[in-house]
């Protein structure tokens, strides 16, 4: 039984394969028969195109030849006319040869070849595209069920050479462009497509070459490599398809586009391209645009809503200036954008977005003010597609500086990581070598520092016209010591529009006691500033602090709450010049301005032994400079306390009798004393009560 049915299979088999072979040769045989006759009846072929396309076509020659199983169609002056008589397409040459063992295998028609020669075609722009001039657009691609890639893939060899296609654009735009070949290789799954265009100025301005194995209809499934290589490529008539008005911009008008592209596509891989390019304007241009701009780059594309693109050694030019070398990569997903630098210039390219003309004036202006320079390391920008005002923005910071503004200190040699939104932001300061900080509207000069730490925090609400920027625990050390500071300052978002205040919190450890020269802002009194300045004059402060609340800025009031205290250690008094200097002091400093308040615990004055003590400067009351007070109680040797009333303004007053005497034993002094801190005003005042104990007297000079 089963002998009996392979016998049956293998009968029928042979029978169709007899069959079909029969059927094959009455179709090349009927094929040889009726070649001869497509010549004869040009004219009617013509026609009947003609009628079925509604335009007027022409052909001068037509011919067949069917030699074995790839008959082949000749044809040469097709000419299609418009309506009004104008010829839209001429095609000089062209040649079809039919692969007859395909088309038998698949049941449709296919090439074995395709060649098409000297060809114009003048398009028109119309609302849905192009279409060919005089004639309608065609149904919408969304009705037609045909892949445009079966042209490219409808024989094993398409060449086309010397293609000129015209472009009339509906502004009355005309562009030309030349493809002087292209040639489609298609053998079962592998194809290959490489071309040739020339520009209106140049010859092979583009080369592409392009080959895959698969179906590349079916993307998920075919793996290609190419590359395409444009020279000094026009960019005005190209990036006029997409917008006339941006192809007449500077840049664009006169730019031409150098590049060099490598692109692979893989199954379920993104797309992969690299290369390099460079843009040069063809003339030598006299505006602020970029004169050449060029770069490396990378990058991969899985959907339009999913890819990234890197740029390295980006480097533009202008007339006057060459950009440094920069790195850019960007990236989008379906979510946001993203922007990452790996290093940027921060002052240069600032200067360069102030020098933009698209740039508002007011942004221009605080450009400007703020100075910013430095460079920005690992910047990453975040962009939200759905809210981009609320992008977010990180980066590490390295050697920046800032000038003063708003009531915000400057600040240079800042190192450490910023994080910021629109509206919020910090900086985290981590300077390990240097660091600097001035606020210019309470100090002459700034802090320098050898190291800083620390967070500063800001924040911006324009609905109430407010920036307030407040810190946490500042630490730094320097010429200060060892400094730990806080400062809140709530400015106007509006400059002028308000007062500005400012709150100042510094705290001193192990500093000098000349540092309250740096410490005591200029907008103490000149009198008090002076006389502090003067008088504390050496020793160490183990421990100090500086408060201030103050407003500045449009309307501000002039009323300042100011303190500073210092303890001092070893320090030397010069609390004026007529009397004699208080040394190796231990004390108390406080200035709450206008007022200063010191308590001395122990110290030397006139070779004494100072007793706890009290120093108290205020306004004098003319209203004119400060009035200096003193309570002092010294002990110690009588011969010591003489000298009160030799070695002190005491003398003017009491003359030279004291002069000669002699005074042995112990003392117990107290000095009150009131001195003026200005000349020509009134109010001095002393007073010296002294007891002796076991004293010998010797007085001289009676007479």
């Amino acid at each position: 039984m089963v002998k009996q049915r392979a016998q049956w299979a293998v009968r029928k088999f042979w029978g169709g394969a007899a069959a079909l072979l029969i059927l094959m040769a009455v179709v090349i045989q009927l094929g040889r028969f009726v070649s001869p006759m497509v010549s004869d009846n040009r004219e009617t072929i013509s026609s009947y195109f003609s009628d079925q396309l509604g335009v007027e076509i022409t052909i001068g020659q037509l011919g067949a030849v069917w030699d074995g199983l790839r008959p082949e169609l000749m044809m040469s002056d097709f000419r299609l006319y418009d309506d009004a008589g104008v010829e839209i397409v001429h095609v000089k040459n062209a040649v079809a040869q039919i692969d007859l063992l395909k088309s038998f295998w698949d049941f449709q028609v296919r090439m074995w070849k395709v060649e098409l020669g000297e060809v114009h075609v003048t398009l028109s722009q119309v609302d849905k595209g192009w279409s060919l001039a005089g004639m309608s657009a065609g149904a919408d691609e969304s009705e037609s069920s045909t892949d445009p890639l079966d042209v490219f893939l409808m024989g094993r060899l398409i060449r086309l050479n010397d293609i000129h296609v015209n472009f009339e654009f509906a502004s009355g735009r005309r562009h030309q462009a030349v493809l002087t070949s292209m040639l489609l290789q298609n053998d079962d799954s592998f194809h290959r497509l490489s071309a040739q265009m020339n520009s209106s100025e140049r010859v092979d301005a583009l080369k592409l070459v392009y080959e895959g194995v698969g179906d590349p209809r079916v993307l998920d499934e075919f793996e290609g490599h190419g590359y395409l290589e444009l020279t000094e490529f026009p960019l005005e008539n190209t990036v006029a398809f997409v917008s006339e008005a941006l192809a007449e911009k500077p840049g664009v008008k006169d730019g031409d586009l150098s590049v060099k592209l490598w692109a692979s596509t893989r199954p379920n891989e993104p797309l992969s391209v690299s290369g390099s390019f460079e843009f040069e304007r063809s003339n030598n241009p006299a505006d602020d645009f970029l004169k050449t701009f060029s770069a490396q780059f990378s990058a991969q594309a899985a959907s339009s809503d999913d890819w990234q693109l890197s740029l390295q050694e980006a480097v533009g030019v202008w007339t006057d200036r060459k950009a440094p070398p920069l790195e850019l990569m960007l990236s989008a997903t379906d979510s946001l954008w993203a922007v990452q630098v790996p290093k940027l210039d921060v002052g240069y390219w600032l200067s360069e977005a102030e020098g933009f003309p698209q740039t508002p004036k007011s942004v221009k202006k605080i450009l400007k003010d703020l100075g910013a320079a430095g460079h920005l390391h690992n910047l990453s920008v975040k962009i939200p597609r759905e809210a981009p005002k609320d992008f977010s923005l990180s980066a590490n910071l390295v050697d920046v500086s800032v000038n003063a503004w708003s009531g915000a200190p400057q600040i240079a040699s800042l190192t450490g990581f910023v994080s910021a939104t629109a509206l919020s932001g910090f900086v985290e300061i981590d300077s390990p070598d240097a660091f600097f900080m001035h606020f210019p509207t309470v100090y002459h000069q700034g802090f320098h520092f050898q190291r800083a730490q620390g967070q500063v925090g800001w924040s911006v609400n324009p609905d109430s016209n407010q920036v307030t920027v407040n810190s946490g625990q500042l630490t730094m050390e320097g010429e200060l010591g060892l400094v730990n500071g806080y400062f809140y300052l709530d400015a106007p978002l509006k400059r002028n529009s308000r007062p500005s205040e400012l709150v100042l919190q510094i705290g001193l450890q192990n500093a000098a006691a000349l540092s309250h020269k740096a410490l005591v802002p200029f907008v103490v009194p000149d009198s008090l500033t002076q006389w502090l300045g003067d008088s504390i004059v050496d020793g160490k402060v183990p421990t100090g602090s500086f408060v201030m609340q103050s407003y500045f800025g449009h309307n501000a009031s002039k009323s300042r709450s100011i303190q500073v205290g210092l303890n001092l250690e070893g320090a030397e008094l010069q609390y004026d010049p007529k009397w004699p200097e208080i040394q190796e002091f231990d004390g108390y400093v406080e200035v709450d301005s206008p007022q200063v308040d010191g308590w001395i615990d122990r110290g030397h004055f006139l070779q004494t032994e100072l007793q706890p003590s009290y120093v108290h400067i205020e306004s004098h009351p003319s209203g004119k400079g400060s009035l200096l007070s003193i309570q002092a109680a010294v002990e110690g040797q009588a011969s010591s306390g003489l000298k009160v009333l030799t070695d002190t303004p005491l003398r003017e007053s009491l003359g030279d009798i004291f002069a000669s005497w002699a005074l042995e034993g112990e003392l117990v002094a107290s000095v009150d004393l009131d001195i003026p801190l200005a000349q020509g005003l009134s109010g001095h005042r002393q007073q010296v009560d002294v007891t002796l104990k076991g004293a010998t007297l010797e007085m001289h000079d009676l007479d």
